[in-house]
């Protein structure tokens, strides 16, 4: 939440107009800068502000666990309510709706830190080479002319097609861990997630483009009307002509999702089928084909902005992407916690600071190896 942000939640709350999980979150705030000092005039409310700024600038990843006092015709009365914790690491917050105390720092040590992923994939050609893509690494795909450099794969489409390059057909796969972008033949670009996979003609031939999705992945399809292009993942079939969409497909989430930025796309789930406008989303689950028509687009993009994102989720679903990012194996030793959290976190930060966030719910975790541990 930036500044700005803070400022006109504070101005609902001023105005009577916040909601009861704003309030809470407010007055939480108030507490942790003033204690119970009287509400703030213009001038030290700008003070404290800055004196706000500065703390988050030189506190990185430090949870922030806070009481609330709320103030009722003049009389302070404490209320155990929201938890917050502020990370200066993308400059985010998370909050969840019940406080427990006190927060447990995440056990490890620095040799033992997770780092966050990087740009590197793998290439396997029809012929069965691996060819392992590395950002910053320049090197020429013998297999479709494709050439690599700088967290990029692009295919050479100035050269002319033979017959044989229309029959090749490659993959490109990110581990856990990694993400890489690829520019096909007709000029499409395509973002991959960590553990994604995309397997893709050389040279789209005929009157279609096809490829086939495992797992994530961000589409600037370059149009084509004489020449539809089609995403298949398990399940689903994407129709395109030119179009930012994104599809997350991943095995084990509960639902195939797809999100459109711009331009228009259908959807085809094994029964039915929905047409996608900008800002809405399709949602494919136990073979049932759902439309979402005012979507949360910010958080199905975030990763292709650098953050994790999340809104109103629980914590397996945040442990999935977090495990996918940082390589890990996750343990859950005990029943989930029930809390549910919104807020974002860079995917620039190693993992102890990125579940640091997610320890002022009070979960306990420890991180062994290639393993973290809830508790």
């Amino acid at each position: 939440m930036e500044l700005q942000e803070l400022r006109q939640l504070i101005a609902k709350y001023n105005a009577g107009q916040a909601t009861p999980a704003e309030q809470e979150f407010i007055e939480a705030w108030y507490d942790s800068i003033h204690g119970e000092e009287p509400v703030l005039d213009d001038r030290e409310w700008h003070n404290k502000e800055m004196q706000l700024h500065q703390r988050l600038q030189s506190t990185t990843g430090q949870a922030l666990p806070l009481r609330v006092v709320k103030r009722r015709g003049g009389r302070y009365w404490r209320a155990i309510a929201a938890a917050v914790l502020i990370l200066v690491a993308g400059a985010g917050v998370l909050y969840v709706q019940q406080y427990r105390q006190p927060v447990q720092p995440v056990a490890v040590t620095a040799a033992a830190d997770l780092a966050p992923g990087t740009r590197r994939a793998t290439l396997i050609t029809e012929d069965g080479q691996h060819i392992s893509l590395v950002n910053n690494v320049s090197a020429l795909v013998p297999t479709g002319k494709a050439i690599q450099a700088n967290g990029l794969i692009r295919y050479n489409n100035d050269a002319p097609a033979s017959k044989a390059d229309a029959g090749i057909m490659n993959t490109i796969s990110t581990p856990r861990g990694g993400t890489y972008e690829i520019v096909l033949t007709d000029g499409t670009k395509v973002w991959l997630n960590a553990a994604s996979s995309l397997r893709f003609p050389v040279y789209f031939a005929g009157n279609e483009r096809t490829v086939t999705l495992d797992g994530e992945a961000y589409f600037e399809v370059a149009p084509d009307a004489a020449k539809p292009f089609h995403v298949i993942t398990r399940q689903q079939r994407t129709d395109v002509l030119g179009t930012h969409f994104n599809i997350n497909a991943y095995t084990d989430e509960p639902v195939i999702t797809t999100t459109l930025t711009q331009g228009s796309v259908r959807v085809m789930g094994l029964q039915d089928s929905c047409l996608l406008q900008p800002g809405s989303q399709a949602l494919l689950g136990k073979g049932h084909l759902s439309l979402v028509k005012e979507a949360d687009t910010a958080t199905a993009m975030a990763w292709q902005h650098e953050q994790f994102a999340f809104n109103n989720a629980d914590i397996s679903a945040i442990m999935r992407q977090l495990g996918r990012w940082y390589d890990v194996d996750v343990v859950f030793d005990g029943p989930l916690p029930a809390e549910r959290f919104s807020g974002k976190i860079s995917r620039n930060v190693k993992a102890s600071t990125a579940l640091q966030v997610l320890a002022a719910s009070g979960i306990n975790f420890k991180i062994e190896g290639r393993k973290i541990i809830l508790r």
